[in-house]
């Protein structure tokens, strides 16, 4: 989980500027969409008679209600699309990083669950699998390659006998989605993160 959070938490910083972007193009959408409603408003009232105003107010608070909601579902729409493809882009950086760095983070994955004695199969992903004999040398043959390439975008799983420990990235994410959502709520909306976070639940 650190090497991913690490790198979220990069990707997060980049991310900022875009999302200042973003919800910039969001708060000129509901300008325009209120400009939109004052506009067809003023007609209302221009066409209403007085005897139908009351009337007439009432379709312009009505109209005035719905662009209110229309621009809230779009923006938190916008925030929930920011935040799924800044997690998708943490683990991209992951999956795409040279080989020595990748050798290295899958060395210190094994070594987090290595007790000296254990040995077991490891299998890796299809575009890694080519790193498996530089990643497994520094164990002196205790661990074997997994033949087959595992179905995952990165990380490893380390199998044991009847026991499997999967240090995959897919798996991670999914498991601690929800803290990967407050970490990129706060740090992409800073005060507005409770809206992100509600948007997630």
């Amino acid at each position: 989980m650190d090497g991913l959070q690490a790198i979220l938490e990069r990707i997060l910083e980049e991310g900022r500027q875009q999302a200042d972007q973003i919800l910039e193009r969001t708060r000129e959408r509901t300008e325009s969409q209120w400009q939109t409603v004052r506009d067809q408003g003023r007609q209302m009232m221009e066409d209403a008679k007085i005897e139908t105003s009351d009337a007439s107010r009432g379709r312009l608070n009505r109209a005035r209600s719905l662009a209110s909601m229309e621009s809230r579902k779009s923006d938190l729409q916008i925030r929930q699309d920011l935040i799924d493809q800044v997690i998708e882009q943490a683990v991209e950086r992951l999956t795409g990083a040279n080989e020595p760095e990748r050798i290295a983070r899958y060395i210190e994955m094994l070594k987090t669950l290595d007790d000296g004695r254990m040995t077991g199969t490891v299998c890796f992903s299809e575009t890694d699998q080519a790193l498996a004999p530089q990643v497994l040398a520094p164990f002196g043959g205790r661990f074997s390659i997994d033949e087959k390439a595992g179905s995952f975008s990165g990380g490893l799983i380390l199998r044991r006998g009847l026991i499997e420990d999967n240090l995959t990235y897919d798996l991670t994410v999914r498991n601690h989605r929800a803290q990967l959502v407050r970490t990129a709520a706060r740090v992409l909306f800073e005060s507005d993160a409770p809206l992100a976070e509600e948007s997630k639940a």
